[in-house]
């Protein structure tokens, strides 16, 4: 086998940092023994470190990672088997191998002594070149295969955790499609059912067979409930498509150049009624001709969907509304209310496709998509939509455009 001194690499040392070394150490009382050990094991990828004692030794298997010891048999104070012994009885050294150099008699006796004590080979002087630098390079080789199979066990390791998370967050995106696919079922049954209900009573009323009269006047309050439930399934259906071409990449904007102030009054006159009658009391701080390339119909969809998240989840108190804009060229829309707020945890969540921050909806409805779809369509305006919020102060939904430029 080529010595590693011959600057041969094994093909697993590829996966290997080009500049890794082993260090080896030589272990002997006397300096030119130690020079000559040098001389022959030197190379490229080996960096030696030397001792000149047992102690010595120990204390610089405290500061390294060694990779091969070559150890003098016949020191004084503390002899190698010794020092062998003392490497096998730590975790940190137990498994560095150790090779022993002696000038002594190769005999039976200190074959097994050796063996016994933790040695792996030994080497009797005079030692010859090329037995010694093969010996090494076989070590040196093991040493990278190891470190080789260490960094591939890490990333295994690392590569089992993130298919953990995986698993996981794929377990919880299960639950809430299947949450999602249980309240789409319900939201659309509810207005369904009362229009079935209006149409067999029309019918029944079209074959006197009730005991009301089919009056112009019932015609059109039935017919008037009918548009409304019918409304409120296409709005449901609006909502789904908009899932569906955000996911394929489709949400085709019709931008156009918009004062933002007034589009912001406009929703929110639109939805003051249905604020005031769960108890909301508007404050509205409006900075006046805020122009902006954005889609109206969109953005209106963002705005009114801030609005009628408090007629859901906020009712009650005084709902701050406060549009300005800042230095860093962006108009700020504020939208502050008194309600239950959104833990920490939940406040990037209620953003997610299907996810949704409070558990009990008994008497909340909806598909819950909104400020999905809401940070979708701020995003493809190139700006930022999140919320601020601590539990029992309420939340603030924060908008953030880029300005127009001037030309």
């Amino acid at each position: 086998m080529t010595a590693l001194s011959q600057n041969t690499i094994p093909n697993e040392q590829s996966q290997l940092a080009a500049e890794e070394k082993v260090k080896i150490l030589l272990v002997d009382d006397r300096e030119e023994n130690l020079l000559a050990l040098e001389h022959l094991v030197r190379g490229e990828r080996i960096e030696i470190i030397k001792a000149h004692s047992g102690d010595a030794a120990l204390r610089v298997l405290l500061e390294n990672e060694v990779g091969l010891a070559l150890v003098d048999v016949q020191m004084p104070e503390m002899n190698g088997f010794e020092l062998a012994e003392l490497m096998r009885g730590t975790q940190r050294t137990k498994n560095i191998p150790i090779i022993f150099v002696t000038a002594g008699v190769r005999t039976k006796e200190n074959t097994f002594k050796g063996y016994e004590s933790g040695a792996v080979d030994f080497l009797y002087k005079p030692l010859d070149p090329v037995v010694v630098r093969s010996k090494v390079a076989v070590f040196a080789e093991l040493y990278f295969q190891r470190k080789i199979w260490e960094k591939q066990a890490q990333e295994l390791k690392r590569a089992f955790e993130v298919l953990k998370m995986t698993e996981a967050e794929l377990q919880r995106a299960v639950r809430s499609r299947d949450e999602f696919l249980a309240i789409a079922s319900h939201e659309l049954k509810t207005p369904l059912t009362p229009l079935k209900l209006e149409v067999q009573m029309l019918q029944q009323l079209a074959k006197g067979k009730s005991q009301e009269n089919l009056s112009r006047e019932k015609v059109i309050s039935v017919s008037k409930t009918c548009e409304n439930q019918l409304n409120r399934v296409i709005s449901l259906v609006d909502i789904l498509l908009d899932v569906t071409r955000v996911q394929r990449g489709n949400l085709v904007l019709n931008l156009e150049k918009l004062d933002f102030s007034n589009l912001v009054q406009e929703t929110v006159d639109r939805y003051s009624d249905e604020l005031k009658a769960v108890g909301c009391r508007i404050d509205l701080h409006i900075k006046r001709e805020i122009f902006l390339n954005i889609d109206r119909i969109r953005m209106e969809q963002v705005v009114g969907n801030l609005l009628q998240n408090i007629v859901k989840y906020a009712p009650g108190g005084i709902v701050e509304i406060h549009l300005k804009t800042l230095q860093k060229g962006v108009a700020r829309l504020e939208v502050q209310d008194q309600g239950a707020g959104i833990k920490r945890e939940d406040q990037d969540r209620i953003f997610i496709r299907f996810e949704r921050a409070i558990a009990d909806r008994k008497n909340i409805s909806g598909l819950g998509l909104g400020l999905y779809i809401a940070r979708q369509i701020v995003e493809s305006h190139s700006g930022n939509i999140f919320v601020e919020s601590e539990p029992g102060k309420g939340s603030c939904f924060v908008l953030e455009l880029p300005l127009m430029k001037d030309d």
